[in-house]
């Protein structure tokens, strides 16, 4: 049986990815109105793999791969699905949350590719 700091140390091995869990807030903007913008809520270590199966989808007579990410992290904030996961500046969709084994979070997330580039800081228009 591992001792109590054998097993945090491996805790430590496993969960070696930074992430950051942001939602949408209203923001008053330098004008006075309030607008909604994604802001960090906090950041956790998390553990990070792709499922080995993505799904394909037929667009626009292309095949699209969309690979589904695993992510396991230990928080005890209350995570939703419009909540979003971002990691080395990709922002990612949290399609399914099981939450069976507390203190443990495992979500299902898929990249979004749409809003990525409004999120670097940069406005649409």
């Amino acid at each position: 049986m591992l001792s109590k700091k054998q097993t945090m140390n491996n805790l430590a091995l496993t969960f070696n990815k930074r992430i950051s869990i942001l939602e949408f807030k209203e923001i008053e903007n330098e004008v006075g109105d309030t607008e909604q913008r994604l802001v960090e809520i906090k950041k956790v270590y998390a553990f990070i793999t792709s499922l080995a199966k993505g799904k394909e989808y037929i667009e626009n007579k292309k095949i699209q791969q969309k690979l589904i990410y695993k992510i396991i992290l230990r928080t005890n904030l209350e995570i939703n699905q419009s909540m979003f996961i971002k990691y080395r500046n990709k922002l990612f969709n949290i399609k399914d949350i099981l939450d069976i084994n507390p203190p443990f979070i495992t979500l299902f997330v898929e990249e979004k590719f749409a809003e990525n580039e409004a999120f670097e800081g940069e406005e649409n228009e």
